[in-house]
């Protein structure tokens, strides 16, 4: 509910060009971790590994700072997928249009709920 409070109460503020500046700085500072869902990496793993679907569970410990929440959701994945280890692979296939670093990204998602 908090989250949402302050979502409504940025939607009701003007949005100033310093405003711009500070989401500009931030969104680049975020693009190496955090995944837009653009799903463009979708079927790029030759393992099979459901790249946003780590990605997105991993942002709930990281940045919604829920870690019970990703806890619950990386173990409702399949147990093939859970079994998987990027650090494992010499080198990533996957490649993010918007930056991210996905194996850094997912060899953490694994290291943390695994």
């Amino acid at each position: 509910m908090e989250m949402l409070e302050l979502n409504i109460r940025a939607l009701s503020e003007k949005f100033s060009a310093g405003d711009e500046k500070r989401l500009v700085a931030r969104s680049e500072a975020i693009r190496p971790y955090y995944c837009r869902m653009c799903y463009s990496c979708r079927g790029q793993c030759p393992k099979g590994m459901p790249v946003q679907d780590q990605l997105r569970i991993l942002a709930y410990a990281d940045f919604y700072g829920d870690f019970p929440l990703a806890q619950r959701s990386f173990a409702a994945l399949p147990k093939e997928v859970r079994d998987l280890r990027c650090a494992d692979c010499a080198e990533c296939s996957v490649r993010c249009p918007n930056g991210v670093k996905v194996a850094d990204r997912l060899i953490r998602a694994q290291e943390l709920l695994a």
